[in-house]
C-alpha cells in the first residue's frame, strides 16, 4: 500500500458517526425540530386568524341548547294558555264575555307573554354564545401556548443536534490528525529504510576519505602507489581472490 492510498482510511474514520441526530434532512433531531417548528408556526397562525373564535367556537355548541330552548318557550306558553282563560273566566263571571274590554285584556296579555318569550330566547341564545366564545378564546389561548413551546423545543433540540455534529467534527478531527501524523511517521521510516543502502555507503566513503594513509605513496624505486578511493577497493577485491 503507498503512502497516498494510506490516507483513504484515516478520512474514513474521521468521518463523524450518526448518533441519532441525524442531518437538518432526515428524520433525526433535526427533521423533528423541524417538524415542531413547522406545527407551531402553523397553530399561531391558525390563531391569529380573525375567524378563529367564530370557527373554534362551533365545535362548543351546546347539543342540549334547543332543547332547552323548546321547552322553556313551551312552558311560557303554557302560563300564557292559562292567563288566557283565566281572563276569559273572569270575563264571563262579570258579564262581559266577548265585549270590547275582554279583547283588550287579552290583546295585552298576549303583547306581554310574546315579549317575554322574545327576551328569553334571546338571552338563552346570548348565554350560550357568550359562552361559547369563552371556550373558544381558552382553547386558542391553549393552542397559542403549545405552539409557543413546540417552537421553543424545536429551537432546543436544533442546538443540541448542532452542538452533537460540532464535537463529533471535533473528534473526527483529532482522530483524522493522529492518523496522519501515525501515517507521516511510517512514510518517514519507509524512507530511511529505502535510503539505508545509499546511506551505508556515504557512511563507508566518508571513512575513506578520511584515512590518513589518503594521498601517501608507496613503493621503492621508481614504483610508487598512491592508495585513493577506488585503489582500496581494488586492493580488496585483489586480496580477497588471492585467498581462494
Amino acid at each position: 500500500m503507498s503512502i497516498g492510498d494510506s490516507n483513504a482510511p484515516a478520512q474514513a474514520q474521521a468521518q463523524p458517526q450518526n448518533l441519532g441526530f441525524g442531518t437538518p434532512t432526515d428524520g433525526g433531531v433535526f427533521g423533528q425540530s423541524a417538524n415542531a417548528y413547522s406545527a407551531g408556526t402553523q397553530g399561531l397562525t391558525s390563531a391569529a386568524s380573525p375567524y378563529a373564535v367564530s370557527n373554534t367556537m362551533n365545535q362548543f355548541i351546546n347539543p342540549y341548547r334547543d332543547q332547552v330552548i323548546t321547552d322553556s318557550v313551551s312552558r311560557l306558553r303554557d302560563q300564557q294558555a292559562s292567563s288566557l282563560n283565566d281572563v276569559r273566566a273572569q270575563a264571563a263571571q262579570s258579564s262581559a264575555y266577548g265585549g270590547a274590554r275582554q279583547g283588550l285584556v287579552e290583546a295585552e296579555l298576549m303583547d306581554r307573554y310574546g315579549r317575554n318569550e322574545n327576551e328569553m330566547v334571546s338571552r338563552l341564545l346570548q348565554e350560550g354564545y357568550t359562552s361559547n366564545a369563552n371556550l373558544s378564546l381558552g382553547a386558542l389561548g391553549q393552542q397559542t401556548n403549545a405552539s409557543n413551546a413546540l417552537i421553543g423545543a424545536s429551537q432546543t433540540g436544533f442546538n443540541l443536534g448542532q452542538g452533537a455534529l460540532n464535537q463529533q467534527q471535533q473528534a473526527g478531527g483529532q482522530q483524522q490528525m493522529m492518523n496522519q501524523n501515525i501515517l507521516s511517521q511510517g512514510a518517514g521510516q519507509f524512507d530511511q529504510y529505502v535510503n539505508y543502502p545509499n546511506t551505508s555507503l556515504a557512511t563507508a566513503l566518508a571513512g575513506l576519505q578520511g584515512n590518513p594513509l589518503q594521498g601517501q605513496t608507496t613503493g621503492t624505486g621508481s614504483q610508487q602507489f598512491n592508495p585513493g578511493i577506488f585503489n582500496y577497493a581494488q586492493l580488496g577485491a585483489s586480496t580477497y581472490a588471492g585467498g581462494k
